[in-house]
């Protein structure tokens, strides 16, 4: 493997998802990006994609030259991502990529592409042999037709208010398949579409205003007034096992477009940040808590199972004093705070934990790192149960969302998130921190419905023996206290996210939990996949 660096001119580093799923780097300095060049595909994430009906060049989104040099508008585009598996970054193959049989092109950053006049509608086989002699083949299958037909009752001339509902009107679509719609922004990052939602496949689709607020790049990118243009994708995610490769991915993509005039405004939303105090006792509990907007933050409405993935205790005691708790009543205090969140959950938010055991015996499981076992008169440091975190190398490689363990966790186990809560004593406070992830909005990064913090104010010291029994370790560690916070911050988190329209965006596509609760692995419905 060798590294190829390129030093790029660019004005402010932000990666992007881009609309094909590609990454961008949008330009404020000097940066120095090292791509890797290697002939071990098994090293390798590989993503490959089919798109058909290119939208106009008059777009002109920086994703234009990462899918092709040679952009056919209504044309077909078939590409290939190689992702680093294990670290961050792109790979360059050392050797040949055909699609049938003819060279394609690289386009830059781990990507190759081809692309065609016309729309088609056949698979597609990519052939790759590397320099080592390894050799491999990929069926590209191609994406279900989509037709759009008019924006607000328009098949010409359209325009879309932002302050306003946008309907859309399809004449092909597929049954029971999602789609993403966007418009074209301009920012920091650069002029390139922007996600304001996934939705359901119907012939009308009637898109609420507020959800042009809640789009994928945020506050730092603004919808184009005047000119623009109204993208849908209808999107199919199709996992799969390919000879030789780390993992692999095909994504079958129609889109469908149409010129538009924008006016009006949505005012824009960054997110949620939430934060307080309440009382306990002759103390206070303060909390903060957070989640973005609505395009890759999701509301607990939407839930119905969680796991805890993760709980754990650690603790610098005070320094004159010593750890004189058995090792029991620390594993008893982890187990009443599973058994309280479990409780508060399903009390405020309808929401059931299942049980830990289905956590521990999964298969991805033991993939995460291990919490470290530390039992001493100074400090301490223990999981439930043997838990481990939610950190692997991989979760922070450049794979592919479906190949990062917690979303394969989250398969693995049939919930819609995954909890990770740390417990800290720090001498005379104590804090909980924690954060529940959900499955990508569509196939890009994933969600999150919260993460934030819950501490106390500095009260009771752990001095000599007071502290030997289990009813003592509750006073410290105020199990009740911290989860009654989590409980205060989480109820304001989603009122506000009701009054910011988060749930009439998710709402839009809630036949997807429906879907899954009919099947035992949806990876058999890969059109409700998203997150795979």
């Amino acid at each position: 493997m060798k590294a190829v660096r390129l030093a790029t001119m660019m004005a402010a580093v932000s990666w992007v998802p881009m609309t094909n799923g590609c990454v961008s780097l949008s330009a404020k300095r000097v940066v120095e990006e090292i791509i890797d060049s290697t002939a071990d595909l098994s090293t390798c994430a590989i993503q490959t994609r089919s798109i058909t009906n290119l939208y106009p060049t008059g777009a002109n989104t920086q994703e234009m030259t990462l899918i092709s040099k040679d952009w056919k508008e209504g044309g077909t585009g078939i590409t290939l991502s190689c992702l680093s598996r294990d670290t961050v970054g792109s790979r360059r193959i050392d050797g040949t990529v055909k699609l049938d049989g003819m060279d394609m092109q690289y386009a830059g950053r781990g990507v190759y592409s081809s692309t065609f006049d016309g729309l088609d509608h056949k698979p597609r086989t990519i052939s790759i042999v590397t320099t080592s002699g390894q050799t491999t083949e990929i069926t590209v299958q191609p994406p279900q037709a989509l037709k759009l037909i008019s924006v607000n009752g328009a098949s010409q001339a359209a325009r879309v208010d932002l302050s306003k509902d946008m309907t859309l009107e399809f004449a092909d679509f597929s049954p029971y398949s999602f789609v993403r719609v966007a418009l074209v922004t301009e920012g920091l990052e650069g002029r390139n579409f922007a996600h304001i939602g996934v939705f359901k496949a119907d012939r009308i689709l009637k898109i609420p205003a507020v959800a042009f607020g809640h789009h994928s790049l945020g506050t730092s990118s603004k919808i184009v007034e005047g000119a623009n243009y109204v993208l849908v994708e209808q999107f199919n995610v199709m996992p799969g096992t390919v000879a030789g490769v780390g993992s692999a991915q095909n994504i079958a993509m129609a889109w469908a477009w149409m010129p538009v005039t924008v006016s009006g405004q949505s005012p824009a939303v960054a997110g949620i940040e939430v934060s307080g105090t309440l009382p306990a006792g002759t103390r206070k509990v303060a909390y903060a808590v957070s989640k973005p907007n609505a395009s890759h933050g999701k509301p607990l409405s939407q839930a119905r199972k969680f796991a805890i993935a993760s709980l754990s205790i650690r603790g610098r005691l005070h320094e004159k004093s010593e750890n004189e708790v058995p090792l029991a009543s620390w594993d008893n205090a982890l187990k009443k705070f599973h058994d309280g969140l479990s409780r508060m959950f399903k009390k405020e938010f309808g929401i059931t934990i299942i049980a830990p055991e289905k956590v521990l015996n999964s298969s991805v499981y033991k993939e995460f790192d291990a919490i470290p076992d530390v039992y001493t008169k100074e400090s301490i440091s223990r999981s439930f149960k043997g838990m481990r975190s939610l950190n692997s190398p991989r979760l922070t490689s450049s794979t592919f969302p479906a190949d990062k363990p917690d979303m394969q966790l989250m398969r693995d186990l049939g919930v819609d998130g995954l909890i990770s809560v740390e417990i800290e004593v720090d001498g005379m406070t104590t804090s909980m921190t924690f954060r529940i992830v959900g499955e990508p909005n569509a196939y890009t990064v994933p969600t999150l419905y919260s993460k934030g913090e819950v501490h106390d104010e500095p009260g009771m010291p752990w001095t000599g023996t007071r502290f030997t029994h289990i009813q003592s370790l509750d006073t410290v560690l105020r199990k009740n206290d911290l989860i009654a916070g989590m409980k205060k911050a989480l109820k304001e988190q989603e009122a506000q996210a009701r009054t910011l329209g988060y749930e009439s965006i998710w709402n839009m596509q809630s036949d997807r939990n429906k879907a899954r609760d009919l099947v035992q692995d949806f990876e058999i419905l890969p059109t409700y996949a998203s997150g795979q």
